[in-house]
């Protein structure tokens, strides 16, 4: 797990670096919502869960809300359901009211 680890932290710097060169922040932001716009609700759930238990809380509320505003409905549904699942009580009632905050 630790060379995984390592070995996508080299990618990640190397390609952020080329990305960069050549596309702005907005740019790469803009690719991101097309990508995300056209996926499926069952391409979008793959992996999910893992990512959602992994991320902190304004990692996932950045995440929901981008999705929120990028994506199909039911895209946003899928994800806001998966959140639901995998999140404690707790920090689901944070991320929704924080959610709920900003779309306020």
């Amino acid at each position: 797990m630790v060379f995984n680890l390592e070995h996508m932290a080299k990618e990640e710097s190397i390609l952020n670096k080329i990305l960069w060169r050549y596309y702005s922040d907005e740019e790469i932001l803009g690719i991101q919502r097309k990508i995300v716009a056209g996926l499926s609700p069952w391409s979008a759930s793959v992996g999910t869960r893992w990512m959602m238990r992994g991320l902190n809380n304004p990692e996932i509320i950045y995440w929901l809300k981008a999705v929120e505003e990028s994506a199909p409905e039911a895209v946003f549904q899928n994800l806001f359901a998966i959140a639901k699942k995998e999140l404690s009580e707790h920090r689901f009632r944070q991320v929704q009211e924080a959610l709920e905050e900003v779309m306020a």
